[in-house]
């Protein structure tokens, strides 16, 4: 399987002088958004991703997944985040993301439809 777009651009994000050294996904669906782990880009000692590993190994039996508690650590910390486009993390759930640099096979149905793409390859 190979990348429809180059990947270069998605890691000036982390780097955005009005951010604090992370970015990831504004996914929007059915008109509300929602924050998506599935593909990062993080600054090397970004304060979020110190705080989300923190978290995850103090609060991690608080929360369903790895995104929820991402999203409640950026919000509880106050934390800049400029989001990347979708082409960099688009869910295969979601129309258009065949034409992605990125796509996230999300769920146990995607992990299946992901082994059956690759086996093709």
């Amino acid at each position: 399987m190979k990348c429809a777009a180059p990947l270069p651009p998605l890691f000036p994000y982390a780097i955005d002088k009005n951010g604090d050294g992370f970015s990831v996904v504004l996914l929007e669906f059915e008109g509300k958004h929602y924050q998506n782990s599935g593909v990062l880009s993080a600054r090397r000692h970004s304060p979020v991703t110190a705080m989300w590993a923190k978290n995850a190994r103090e609060k991690n039996h608080l929360y369903q997944g790895d995104d929820d508690l991402l999203v409640d650590t950026i919000r509880e910390n106050h934390f800049r985040i400029p989001f990347f486009p979708m082409t960099y993390n688009h869910l295969t759930l979601l129309p258009g993301s065949e034409k992605a640099a990125i796509r996230h096979f999300a769920g146990p149905t995607g992990k299946w439809d992901l082994l059956k793409e690759v086996s093709r390859d």
